[in-house]
């Protein structure tokens, strides 16, 4: 199982029928985006909300499961961005 999202803790819902494709579609749809179409192994997606950014993608997945967002340069130590820590 990819994912399992409070929504649907609790439904007799297959688990097995959620994968990664699933997963990206599920996150993508919630932050404004939307699928436009597949074709082989890439997927292609647009804005459907003018706000929407890949930055609130991973910002929204990472404080759902409650990871925390690095970013870093080779060689360098790595700077954590989310949570913002003050």
């Amino acid at each position: 199982m990819a994912f399992c999202t409070q929504e649907l803790r609790g439904m007799e819902v297959d688990q097995r029928m959620f994968n990664q494709e699933h997963f990206e579609r599920y996150w993508y749809t919630k932050c404004g985006f939307v699928y436009t179409n597949k074709s082989c192994e890439t997927r292609v997606i647009k804005k459907s909300d003018k706000n929407a950014s890949h930055w609130e993608v991973n910002r929204q997945i990472a404080a759902h499961h409650s990871l925390a967002l690095y970013s870093g340069r080779i060689g360098e130590l790595l700077t954590k961005i989310y949570p913002v820590t003050s």
